[in-house]
C-alpha cells in the first residue's frame, strides 16, 4: 500500500516505512495516524493498535505490506454498520403518546363498561344499550390525534429550517425537550479541529523569535507528507518570517521510531541542522542546552528545568515539541549526524475553541442540560478544554473511570487499570451513552451517585 490507497479490510502490519494514515472516519480525529510492524498486547485498545489498519481508513503517506485479517461485517467498521440495523430505542416522546394512550383507554374502557352497566341496571334494552356504549367508545377516540401531532412537529420542523437545522425525524424536535445529559467530542465540535501555534518558548519560558525561526526553517524545507503541525507553523509565520535567504541542503525525513525531522539549511557561510519532534526524542540527541540566548550549559544542567516546563505546558494541555540545532559544515548528512545538538526550546500547538461555544454552554447549563465530553485525546487536554469551556472537571475524564466489557457489551464497574474515559472505541462510546439513558444520572462519573456505575 502507498499513499492515497483505500484500506480493503481489517489488516496486520508485516513491513511499513513512514507510514501514516488517516483513521478520522473511525475515530473522528484529524490528525494522521503513524503504523509499525510489530506486536502489541491483546487488551490494547484499538485507537492504539499501530501495527494494524482498519477498514473504512486510507494512507495520507508512506507504504506498507499487510496482511488483510478480516473483511466484510467482520471488520471494526463492519460491526459499526451492522449497530444501524438494531431497532431504535423508544423515545421519551414515544414512550409519552403511547402512555397517554393507554391512559385514553383505560378511561374510555372504563366509561363504557360504566354506561352499558348502568343502562342495563335502568332496565334498557341490552341491544340498544351495547350500542350506545360502543358509539360512546366511538365518538370518545381522539382519531385526530396523529395529525394533530403530526401538525405541531411539522411546524416545529419548520422553526428549526428558519435557523439552519435539517430534521430528519420529526419525533426528534420533542426528544430535545427531555434531554437532561448531552454526549459531545471535542477536536470538531468544541474546538475547531486545526492545529495552531500558541507560542515559541526559549528554557525560561520566554517568548523567543530564534526558536520560532528555526522551526520555521524546519516546516518550510521539509519535503515529507504536509502535517498538521508543519501547517500551523507555516500558517503562521509565513507573512512575518523571510527564509528567502536560506537555502535547503538536506534533509532527514521524520519517522515514527525517531520521532523528529531534520533539515541542514544554509545562509552565506552558515550551514545548520535543524531538528524539532517529541521533546523526549529531541532531548536523546542533544548535548548542550541554550538558557538564554549566548548561554549554553551541558544537558544534565538544563534537564530539570527542561522537564519542568513541558510538564507545566502538557498539565495546561497544550501540545509540545521540542527544537534543536547545530552547526554542521556541509550536507549530506545521516541518522548519525543527529547528535551533540543544542536544545533551543519549545514550541506550543493548541486546538482553539469554536467561536460563541462557551455561550452555548452556557445556555444550555440554564436549559438543565449536562455535558459530557467524550474524546481520544489526552486527559490532560480534555480537561483545559474542559476548564476553558467553564466545564466541571468529572464532565471531561475521571482517573478512575468505567470500563467497558466485550464480552457483553455492558458498561461495568470502574477499573484503576483504565486510566482514562479518552481512550477511543466505537462500542466503548455506544455503552457509556447507553448507560446515561439507562441510568438517567445527570453526572455518571461522580463519586457521590449511589449507582454501580459510578
Amino acid at each position: 500500500m502507498h499513499a492515497g490507497d483505500l484500506i480493503p479490510g481489517d489488516c496486520l502490519l508485516l513491513e511499513a516505512k513512514d507510514l501514516f494514515v488517516d483513521e478520522s472516519a473511525l475515530t473522528g480525529e484529524s490528525y494522521p495516524a503513524e503504523k509499525m510492524a510489530g506486536v502489541v498486547p491483546p487488551a490494547t485498545p484499538l485507537a492504539q493498535r499501530k501495527n494494524a489498519l482498519f477498514f473504512g481508513t486510507h494512507v495520507v503517506s508512506g507504504s506498507a505490506t499487510a496482511v488483510v485479517i478480516s473483511i466484510g461485517i467482520e471488520t471494526e467498521f463492519g460491526q459499526i454498520s451492522q449497530r444501524l440495523k438494531l431497532r431504535p430505542p423508544v423515545t421519551e416522546f414515544e414512550r409519552g403518546i403511547r402512555h397517554f394512550g393507554y391512559l385514553l383507554m383505560e378511561i374510555t374502557l372504563t366509561l363504557v363498561i360504566g354506561i352499558f352497566a348502568i343502562n342495563v341496571y335502568l332496565q334498557r334494552p341490552v341491544l340498544e344499550s351495547l350500542l350506545f356504549a360502543v358509539a360512546l367508545a366511538v365518538g370518545l377516540t381522539p382519531q385526530l390525534l396523529p395529525a394533530i401531532i403530526s401538525i405541531n412537529l411539522a411546524s416545529g420542523a419548520k422553526r428549526m429550517a428558519s435557523q439552519k437545522v435539517i430534521v430528519k425525524r420529526l419525533n426528534s424536535i420533542e426528544n430535545f425537550g427531555s434531554m437532561n445529559v448531552f454526549c459531545s467530542d471535542k477536536t470538531g465540535t468544541l474546538t475547531e479541529g486545526i492545529m495552531k501555534v500558541h507560542s515559541a518558548l526559549q528554557l525560561d519560558e520566554q517568548d523567543s523569535e530564534k526558536v520560532l525561526l528555526y522551526a520555521y526553517l524546519n516546516a518550510f524545507f521539509q519535503t515529507g507528507f504536509i502535517n498538521p503541525t508543519d501547517q500551523a507553523i507555516s500558517e503562521y509565520c509565513h507573512d512575518h518570517i523571510d527564509v528567502s535567504s536560506y537555502k535547503k541542503q538536506d534533509e532527514i525525513p521524520y519517522d515514527f521510531l525517531r520521532k523528529r525531522l531534520t533539515v541542514v539549511v544554509a545562509k552565506d557561510d552558515l550551514h545548520l541542522m535543524v531538528t524539532k519532534g517529541a521533546v523526549s526524542n529531541v532531548l536523546d540527541v542533544c548535548a548542550t542546552a541554550e538558557l538564554a540566548p549566548g548561554k549554553v550549559v551541558e544537558i544534565s544542567q538544563a534537564q530539570a528545568q527542561i522537564q519542568r516546563c513541558y510538564q507545566d505546558l502538557s498539565a495546561q494541555g497544550f501540545h509540545t515539541l521540542g527544537v534543536a540545532y547545530k552547526e554542521v559544515t556541509a550536507a549530506p548528512v545521516t541518522k548519525e549526524d543527529e547528535t551533540g545538538m543544542i536544545f533551543l526550546g519549545f514550541l506550543v500547538f493548541y486546538d482553539p475553541p469554536k467561536p460563541g461555544i462557551v455561550e452555548t454552554i452556557m445556555q444550555l447549563k440554564q436549559l438543565g442540560v449536562s455535558l459530557k465530553v467524550i474524546t481520544g485525546d489526552n486527559r490532560l487536554v480534555a480537561a483545559n478544554v474542559g476548564q476553558q469551556r467553564r466545564l466541571p472537571t468529572s464532565s471531561c475524564w475521571r482517573k478512575t473511570c468505567l470500563c467497558w466489557h466485550k464480552e457483553c457489551g455492558r458498561v461495568g464497574e470502574p477499573s484503576p487499570t483504565r486510566s482514562s474515559m479518552c481512550s477511543w472505541q466505537p462500542a466503548l462510546t455506544l455503552a457509556i451513552c447507553s448507560a446515561w439513558r439507562v441510568l438517567r444520572c445527570s453526572s455518571p462519573f461522580c463519586p457521590s451517585c449511589p449507582s454501580k456505575f459510578c
